[in-house]
Parts: structure tokens; C-alpha cells; sequence
């Protein structure tokens, strides 16, 4: 099956608490969470769900500018009702953390995870995250962008969140995906209205249906 969003959810940094956790959600049929969080270069943010679920980072951006966007993966994760995520910064720095969280159906078995690409910059209004082409087709492509601003930017893609930044609190995180059928170059260009640091990321996910040829065998 091709891959679907089953469901998602976000939370991000309140000024003068060190945790804070999502809105719940039904997460039941999904085999593969996604997690894109944006927080502040120099600190760290530990992400848990009320699942016991354990997260492995597959693309992290740390280069440039002060904000980093980094995406976890969850494969075959246990799923139900009420399911939150929580973001927890560490020290008695705050790291300024967003999360939006996402539960697909559709994706490869085993090792869903293709490819990554990042870019920053530190004024303007417009960022290429750079190209990635999937090795396969029907892939899932994820963009983010973690951001200082106010109103959403925008790739062109499917918006799945937006949480805007807020000032003492936490940075700004737009997160849009897409579907392909076919294995093409895929180079999303974010956009907004207020120079200002940002950091995109794009990655690629393998799908059950890679709809590839079979050649039949000769008699």
C-alpha cells in the first residue's frame, strides 16, 4: 500500500517549563512514526511518547545558523489511543523546542529511511533545502523548516503543521509533505515575509510499493 497519514500532533516550548507534552492522538494502524523537532543549536531536547516508543535520529542539521532541525524515526512502534509526545530540554537552559509528530501506514518494512539534505541561512526570505531524488518510487518526501517567524512559510508541498515562533519560547517549525508516484529530483524552496535565521531539511522514505518492474523469467 502506498503510504497515508494516519495522524499527527504538536507541542512546543512554554516559557517556564522544562517539559511539555502534545495534544493526544489515535495513532492505531500506523507503523511508522516521524518526528521533526527545531530547537536551539547550542542545547538539547530529549523526545519520549506516552507509548514507551524509542526514536532513532535519521537526518540532523547543525551548521550555521541557531536554530537546528533534527527527524526521528520509529519503526513498527506500538500505537493506540491517546498518544502524546513530549519534548523535554535539558539543563537550566532553555532549548526553545517545537514537535510536530507524524504516524504513517505505507512504508517499507525494513529500513524505510533513504535520504537527507539540509541547508541555512542567516538572512532572507527564501531557502532552498537542496535536492534529493528517492531510489525509489512512491516514496514519502518530508520537508521542515525551523524558523524565527510569525507567519507561515510555505515549500509548495502538503501541509501537515505549523507552529509559529514565539518569542522567549520556542522557535518556529513548518513541517510539508509529499507523495510520489514515480522516483523524480525533488528540491523544495521555502518562502516567508521577514528575513530572519532559518534551517531547512528534506528527507525521502521508502514505501511497501516501490513500484518497480519484474522481468518474468524465461522457459
Amino acid at each position: 500500500m502506498a503510504y497515508a497519514l494516519v495522524a499527527n500532533t504538536t507541542n512546543f516550548h512554554a516559557s517556564g517549563g522544562a517539559t511539555n507534552t502534545s495534544s493526544a492522538i489515535t495513532t492505531t494502524g500506523a507503523t511508522l512514526l516521524i518526528v521533526v523537532v527545531a530547537d536551539d543549536l547550542t542545547r538539547t531536547t530529549t523526545l519520549t511518547d506516552s507509548k514507551g516508543n524509542v526514536f532513532t535520529s535519521r537526518a540532523l542539521n547543525t551548521a550555521g545558523v541557531n536554530v537546528r532541525v533534527q527527524v526521528y524515526e520509529c519503526l513498527n512502534p506500538i500505537v493506540g489511543t491517546g498518544h502524546t509526545f513530549t519534548g523535554t530540554h535539558s539543563g537550566s537552559q532553555f532549548s526553545y523546542f517545537a514537535i510536530v509528530a507524524m504516524a504513517f501506514t505505507g512504508n517499507k518494512t525494513t529500513a524505510p529511511f533513504d535520504q537527507s539534505t539540509s541547508a541555512v541561512t542567516s538572512s532572507g526570505t527564501s531557502l532552498a533545502s537542496g535536492s534529493i531524488t528517492p531510489s525509489v518510487n512512491n516514496a514519502l518526501v518530508i520537508a521542515a523548516l525551523g524558523c524565527d517567524i510569525l507567519t507561515g512559510p510555505t515549500a509548495g508541498l502538503t501541509l501537515v503543521d505549523y507552529i509559529a515562533a514565539a518569542g522567549g519560547q520556542s522557535w518556529g517549525l513548518c513541517v510539508q509533505y509529499a507523495l510520489q508516484t514515480s522516483a523524480v529530483p525533488v528540491n523544495p524552496t521555502w518562502t516567508w515575509t521577514t528575513s530572519t535565521d532559518t534551517t531547512a531539511v528534506v528527507t525521502s522514505w521508502k514505501s511497501s510499493v516501490t513500484g518497480q518492474l519484474l522481468r518474468a523469467s524465461s522457459m
